[in-house]
């Protein structure tokens, strides 16, 4: 009886691998999923970053302009106000 025992005792361990080898495979295919989603996640952000940065220049570009624009018009309100005063 106890080659039978022992039989039984192998089968039950088989049977407890595959068990495991399913769950592992499960959580494996689980984790692929993640780190698919993970790396879409990542590629989204890199988009919103590259936009939010072109965005940034664009609004940067139109503050130097604007503030260029208005330092040269009082420059030349000064120089006409400086050319009216010496005559």
């Amino acid at each position: 009886m106890s080659g039978v025992r022992a039989l039984e005792s192998t089968l039950n361990y088989i049977r407890f691998l595959e068990d495991k080898n399913k769950e592992l495979r499960e959580q494996n295919d689980f984790l692929e999923d993640e780190k698919r989603r993970c790396y879409l996640d990542m590629k989204k952000d890199e988009e919103t970053i590259e936009r939010l940065k072109r965005s940034n220049l664009y609004l940067t570009q139109i503050v130097i302009d604007s503030y260029s624009e208005s330092k040269r018009s009082s420059m030349n309100r000064r120089k006409l106000g400086r050319k009216w005063r010496a005559r």
